[in-house]
């Protein structure tokens, strides 16, 4: 009895220790690695490895060692750092697959250790494997390799008790490395979003989206670069930032298929498909470039196209320090950010046409909102909710099964987890979606509404509607054709400082040749019709053809945006719609939208 108590005792200590070491960590992978620290000074053990899984959940690689003052294990990290398993292959695949600890106390005797020759070669007999477990599921492997064969099962039993009850506080860990990385990406798309919406020639606007990802993204590396049409095939690159001189300075790239591996670049431009690459350190497709790359600080690199009419201009690259470092949520945002690249160039290059213009304005927008409430309140609030699940943990361990506490003890974890995953839901939130139309009442989405819009008017303005008579159904995303109405309803009750009317109707039209002619735009097909009418100010020639411009606007200086009637044209058009305006200076204004009828 007093053997246990005295185990106990020395499994809290211990807990404890390391929780409150791991506690100052930035990120999963720090943790991991002083976890790995704490537990091979502890214990006296030679050497130790983290694994972690790939991003596809395939292979299982290398991330952090510590062989403290054993330099000679240097050479030992080396070789198997070129190693990459798969499940059931190597202790680090057994344990992944098995999800449960593999001890090989002889490795000359251990046909499952494929490196135990290499082991042997620098006297390391034993080694034990453990998983980290997440949610019930591996999210990584500690390897720990002894000089002595004859370790005491105490110690190991007492380890494996204490990395058991690590899970849960790993689990902090994990979830807010996931949420960090999808945050930096909001934060580059939505800065990067602002820059495309701003640049007036393209090297700036590459310049800035590089910096953006360095400085506001915390990634190592970024870079532009563009398919030459020469005799070579060559890779011209064209802006970067980051730490890289020495590394871009050597780099001599070619898209030509010269049937060996040339870069992640050269196989993003022949196949117009995004290339990741989870570990530099072992992966083929750096061969020619992997000690300059590890040189530089790079773990991991992802390389999106450029496209342009269905052609492969360039690539977009970004560099991250750790291995692994491109999250599923993250690469989905960034293949955004380099799509909106692509269609920021197209703008620039033809002068005039904006039409994706509008719909990043929209979209960087609401990025922005949804990134200032994730680096105000994701960061500090998941600090703590570590500390409060942490300390929560050490409490419950200590707590007897039939102790009162044990429950308060785990309402407090369940609302910590509820509560972490209120977080993970604002985060994502924000991230950009496919359109999202539904079959839509139109009549009803304005009824709908007009309370709001009533309030919005001053009191001056008096609102009417003039909405047909049965149903007009259209294919529409009611968030997005909500804010058209209140845009358009806010500028109309800017142009009536006096008073005034807004009216508000709806109608079906049949678009056929002679609209088009007469219109100069429209596709033949059945059509519903808003129209949204003022009786202010009105605006004169030069005005209208100014109106749907980013940032145009004539208003007073602090009194508007410019972008309101920019994102209406955006969201028409991604309604599929048209949109035109009649107006006369002191007779009002009359916009016309019109969008496909179901």
């Amino acid at each position: 009895m007093a053997g246990d108590v005295i185990r106990i005792e020395k499994e809290l200590q211990l807990l404890k220790t390391i929780i409150l070491s791991i506690a100052q960590a930035k990120d999963f992978h720090e943790a991991l690695d002083i976890c790995l620290r704490q537990i091979c000074e502890i214990t006296g053990w030679s050497y130790g490895e983290v694994w972690l899984l790939s991003q596809d959940n395939k292979t299982i690689y290398i991330s952090n060692i510590y062989y403290g003052k054993h330099d000679e294990l240097k050479e030992f990290y080396d070789e198997s750092r070129q190693m990459i398993f798969t499940r059931e292959t190597g202790l680090p695949g057994l344990v992944w697959k098995s999800g449960q600890p593999v001890w090989v106390k002889e490795l000359s005797s251990d046909s499952r250790f494929i490196r135990a020759p290499l082991a042997l070669q620098f006297n390391l007999k034993s080694a034990l494997g453990i998983p980290i477990i997440v949610d019930n599921e591996t999210v990584s492997v500690l390897v720990f390799f002894m000089f002595d064969a004859d370790k005491d099962d105490v110690v190991v039993d007492l380890l494996l008790t204490i990395v058991a009850e690590l899970g849960l506080f790993f689990k902090r860990w994990y979830l807010d490395e996931r949420l960090r990385k999808v945050n930096r990406a909001l934060r580059v798309l939505s800065d990067s979003n602002q820059a495309i919406i701003r640049a007036t020639d393209e090297l700036q606007l590459f310049n800035s989206i590089c910096k953006i990802a360095v400085d506001s993204g915390g990634y190592r590396m970024a870079l532009v670069a563009f398919a030459e049409h020469d005799e070579h095939k060559s890779i011209k690159i064209v802006a970067y930032a980051g730490f890289n001189k020495d590394y871009i300075e050597q780099l001599k790239l070619t898209w030509a298929d010269t049937g060996v591996e040339g870069g992640i670049s050269s196989r993003v431009i022949r196949t117009g498909k995004p290339f990741l690459v989870t570990n530099i350190s072992n992966d083929p497709v750096f061969s020619q470039w992997r000690e300059a790359a590890i040189h530089a600080g790079y773990g991991s690199a992802i390389s999106f196209p450029l496209i342009i009419n269905d052609n492969v201009i360039g690539v977009f690259n970004m560099y991250a320090s750790e291995p692994d470092a491109f999250d599923t949520g993250e690469e989905k945002l960034l293949e955004e950010l380099a799509n909106d690249l692509a269609f920021g160039i197209l703008s620039l290059r033809k002068a005039g046409e904006n039409k994706r213009l509008q719909a990043q304005l929209f979209q960087a927008q609401k990025m922005e909102a949804i990134g200032q409430v994730a680096s105000g309140i994701a960061h500090d609030f998941n600090n703590m909710l570590t500390a409060v699940i942490g300390y929560a943990n050490i409490l419950y361990g200590k707590l007897k099964e039939n102790e009162p506490l044990k429950y308060n003890v785990e309402q407090i974890l369940t609302a910590s987890e509820k509560a972490a995953g209120l977080v993970q839901n604002l985060l994502t939130f924000g991230r950009k979606q496919d359109t999202g139309l539904t079959l839509l009442d139109l009549n009803k989405t304005i009824m709908n509404i007009s309370g709001l819009l009533q309030k919005l008017l001053g009191d001056l303005v008096v609102y009417k509607t003039g909405l047909t008579s049965g149903q007009i159904s259209i294919m529409g995303n009611k968030t997005h054709l909500e804010q058209v109405l209140m845009n358009l309803a806010g500028n109309a009750n800017d142009a009536m400082p006096g008073g005034g009317i807004l009216t508000i109707s709806t109608d079906t039209i049949d678009i056929d040749e002679q609209f088009i002619k007469a219109h100069g735009y429209g596709r033949i097909g059945r059509f519903a019709a808003i129209s949204v009418q003022d009786t202010g100010s009105g605006m004169n020639t030069m005005t209208i053809e100014k109106i749907y411009e980013p940032f145009f606007t004539t208003k007073p200086v602090g009194k508007g945006t410019g972008l309101g009637l920019s994102v209406v044209y955006g969201i028409v058009k991604q309604h599929k719609g048209y949109i035109d305006v009649t107006s006369a200076f002191g007779k009002g204004t009359t916009f016309n939208i019109y969008l496909p009828l179901v």
